[in-house]
């Protein structure tokens, strides 16, 4: 599949050549028959991306992040969710398949509209919001031109805004991160360090240019901070090295009091799980703000 690209009409071409092709086998063995079950399932996720761009069946979520000193929320993330069959559903669960399809930057444009088309309830929330891009959000023009839009009516309204930088993929479009930091004087957040791409060495990088603020620890360095010890002395020297560099962090995935504690501790400044809130709809975060 890496070789088709994001036609729609191609993919359901490809996708009948190779079910002719198994089917083709009249005595088809048991991986063949879970192969062709497999195939079915992501044609048919494939059919409902394409229909979520195509009908404009995207909404957003917004989760706290909360001070570990005090319990305060201290920032919103702005996440992404699809509305399927009258149910609204994580963009999660199709996340590898819309960068295998090369439809990220369609999808975060649209949300970059939907967050343009509420900014005023937004400008409520009297939050930081954290909206995240990908590389392959800036090497498209209309999504450039969208983010720059919308970056101008936040700071218009006083709607303090850090870009998460996500590292699904190798990330390389530094020269425009660095003209967006000086237009609009933006900070960066280091999204799911301790996986993918994230690296020492680009967070260094970040730190020496002046653009970044916050580090956000992966969930699979939370989830095992207690349990193991390599990954424990890693957090920790983590936690050593944003002290140095004036970074503040940020762990994903805390669910429980216990991991709280001990990563309040241990000096991270703010924690993000269903611990402390799950994703909700704009108006349930309004209320939070009352």
């Amino acid at each position: 599949f890496e070789e088709i690209d994001n036609n729609e009409e191609e993919l359901e071409k490809k996708f009948k050549d190779i079910k002719a092709l198994i089917f083709s086998n009249h005595h088809k063995s048991k991986k063949q028959e879970e192969f062709l079950e497999l195939l079915r399932r992501k044609e048919e996720a494939i059919r409902h991306l394409y229909k979520f761009l195509e009908e404009r069946k995207i909404t957003f979520y917004l989760q706290p992040i909360v001070s570990l000193k005090d319990g305060t929320i201290s920032h919103y993330e702005v996440l992404m969710r699809f509305l399927e069959n009258g149910k609204v559903v994580s963009a999660g669960t199709y996340i590898d398949l819309i960068y295998e399809l090369g439809l990220i930057a369609e999808f975060d444009t649209l949300l970059l509209e939907l967050l343009g088309e509420r900014i005023r309830e937004l400008s409520l929330l009297g939050k930081p919001i954290f909206i995240n891009i990908s590389d392959e959000d800036l090497r498209l023009f209309s999504y450039r031109r969208k983010l720059k839009k919308l970056l101008s009516e936040f700071a218009d309204r006083g709607i303090p805004i850090s870009l998460e930088i996500t590292e699904q993929t190798l990330f390389k479009e530094w020269e425009f991160i660095d003209a967006l930091a000086h237009d609009y004087n933006l900070k960066f957040v280091i999204d799911d360090f301790g996986s993918g791409y994230s690296s020492l060495k680009m967070v260094a990088d970040i730190v020496a240019k002046g653009l970044g603020n916050y580090l956000k620890l992966d969930c699979s360095l939370v989830k095992n901070y207690l349990t193991n010890p390599y990954i424990k002395a890693m957090v920790d020297g983590i936690v050593s090295f944003t002290r140095n560099t004036h970074l503040k962090t940020v762990a994903e995935c805390v669910e429980n009091e216990e991991i709280k504690e001990a990563l309040r501790k241990a000096g991270i400044d703010y924690g993000q799980g269903w611990y402390f809130y799950k994703p909700m709809p704009l108006e349930e975060a309004l209320k939070l703000s009352a």
